[in-house]
């Protein structure tokens, strides 16, 4: 039996100390926000231009980025446990590094940052800025203008 494939005692262990990977949850976001196009408008203005949506969109912009943020946080954390291998968790990083300046999710993150772990706040702090961030929006953007 290979390491960590379905079965072995590898992964087995695993599930048992960290169920319900981060990645899960953002593939599982992913298909909503994106399966349903105004939530994807909402979600690519909000990261952007919070105040081009109105009340209701903000808040429904909010509860994805909750989830997102929620997502990366149970990722880092198997990350530090040694769940994820380095060069997936750079992948991670690096698309969080370019997500968490949006204007849109920086400004969630300094009204309710509180709500995650004092470790991944630690980390968020440890991020550099891109020089240029790249989020859904900005890469649609981009290739429109060309």
């Amino acid at each position: 039996m290979v390491p960590g494939s379905p079965g072995s005692s590898e992964h087995t262990s695993r599930e048992n100390c960290c169920p319900g990977f981060g990645g899960d949850r953002i593939a599982r976001s992913d298909e909503t926000v994106h399966g349903n196009a105004e939530l994807a408008r909402i979600w690519q203005v909000g990261l952007e231009n919070l105040s081009a949506l109105s009340p209701e969109d903000q808040s429904r912009f909010f509860h994805a980025t909750y989830q997102f943020l929620k997502a990366f946080e149970t990722i880092h954390t198997h990350y530090v446990y040694g769940l994820l291998d380095l060069e997936l968790w750079q992948g991670w990083r690096e698309l969080l590094r370019h997500y968490i300046v949006a204007p849109g999710m920086a400004h969630y993150w300094q009204l309710r940052r509180d709500l995650f772990s004092e470790r991944f706040q630690k980390f968020v702090q440890t991020l550099e800025e891109p020089e240029k961030h790249f989020t859904v929006g900005r890469l649609l953007d981009e290739k429109i203008d060309k």
